[in-house]
């Protein structure tokens, strides 16, 4: 039942779909557990069940005997809310899901109704755990759940990134809307002088007076970025750990349809701070991951990509992004052309992870940075020319 990959929720469901014939095809079994200990004794005592005798598991039989033998009749009835909420696997549409990964809209009076469940199964399991001991530790591993969801909507309603319409949140795209300027083509060398006519915007974070700026333009083949990061760069790596240090980070989703994860057809691109008398450290790769690693991507904001990321899952794209760095007393830079592929729009991400003062922060160009979460993205709008707020 292990959620490392999305610590916003519990898998409190049962163990399902394993063949009954599995122990003649494997030597034995390995269970991953959560963090949270007595949480995961509820879907483990399941997998002991089901380990036992295959071809007599119930999955539904087996989550009955497990609470009941773990908390009894009374603690398994107060404890219902909870398998409701948290039955389901990674493979489906949790309810709260809408939070935390983002791109759909957020069903507002739904997502409530499921929080004040949680809330008021609470309020009674608390009395109950007097007489239930065994309560007691696992009340206190699902309460920071409910709490964090509920900070979660709370803090959404309040962003006016977002607005509401019939009940629903939604993020207000025309955020993400950002022009590549028609122009002509660029030297993809590190070197912005040619650039002196684009339209600059700073990069987002805090504090926003040492924020690094980009320009976008574009000509009938290829769009361009330039992003010019002020300041000393601080640590720098090799080719290899280049998303470990301070970094450049442009992730390029292909084709139109809107989503939420990452596919072997988008690209990532990872630029090292250039330094003397070495070649700009470049990486470029697409990242082959599987329906279980995209909901890990999608859900964390300022993602970078790590060694473990690039090397484990990472493999060479067909189309080409080129890309190149330069750097001088005040600051470096880095150009990227990306081609267009016919196409009048594209979604990336961009983002710079630079040192300053002793603290590394993480700039970026979308309102929201989620660099494995393609909904998320700026919508780069070729020849147009648009205000971001």
């Amino acid at each position: 039942p292990v959620n490392d990959f999305a610590r916003w929720r519990l898998f409190l469901g049962p163990v399902r779909g394993r063949d009954v014939d599995l122990p003649q095809a494997a030597h034995g079994i390995v269970a991953n557990p959560m963090n949270e200990a007595h949480a995961s004794m509820i879907p483990l005592a399941t997998l002991a069940e089901y380990a036992r005798a295959p071809d007599a598991y119930d999955p539904t039989e087996a989550l009955a005997r497990a609470l009941d033998a773990l908390y009894g009749e009374r603690g398994s009835r107060l404890l219902e809310p909870f398998l409701i909420a948290y039955g389901d696997y990674w493979w489906e549409n949790n309810v709260f899901e809408p939070l935390f990964i983002l791109g759909d809209t957020i069903d507002v009076p739904r997502t409530e109704a499921a929080l004040e469940r949680l809330r008021e199964a609470l309020r009674q399991l608390g009395p109950a755990a007097s007489s239930l001991p065994a309560l007691r530790p696992l009340i206190d591993e699902i309460e920071p759940f409910v709490t964090q969801t509920a900070d979660r909507l709370a803090g959404i309603r309040q962003d006016p990134r977002y607005h509401l319409q019939d009940g629903r949140l939604a993020f207000r795209e025309e955020l993400n809307q950002i022009s590549a300027r028609s122009g002509a083509p660029r030297s993809v060398d590190g070197d912005i002088s040619e650039w002196s006519d684009a339209a600059w915007v700073p990069l987002m974070g805090t504090p926003e007076r040492s924020a690094p700026y980009a320009a976008l333009t574009a000509d009938s083949n290829r769009v361009y970025v330039a992003v010019r990061i002020p300041g000393r760069a601080g640590a720098a790596y090799t080719v290899d750990r280049i998303g470990n240090g301070d970094h450049v980070a442009l992730v390029v989703a292909r084709g139109a349809a809107r989503r939420t994860s990452l596919t072997p057809a988008d690209v990532i691109v990872l630029v090292a701070p250039p330094t003397r008398g070495a070649p700009t450290a470049v990486r470029s790769r697409s990242l082959n991951v599987s329906e279980f690693m995209a909901k890990f991507l999608a859900d964390n904001e300022g993602l970078p990509f790590s060694e473990f990321l690039v090397s484990s899952l990472g493999e060479t794209p067909a189309a080409s992004v080129s890309a190149a760095a330069q750097r001088d007393e005040s600051g470096w830079t880095v150009e990227f052309s990306i081609p267009r592929e016919g196409q009048d729009q594209l979604r990336l991400n961009l983002s710079v992870t630079a040192s300053g003062s002793g603290t590394r922060r993480t700039y970026a160009l979308a309102p929201l940075n989620y660099p494995g979460n393609p909904a998320t993205f700026s919508n780069v709008v070729i020849g147009d020319v648009l205000q971001r707020e």
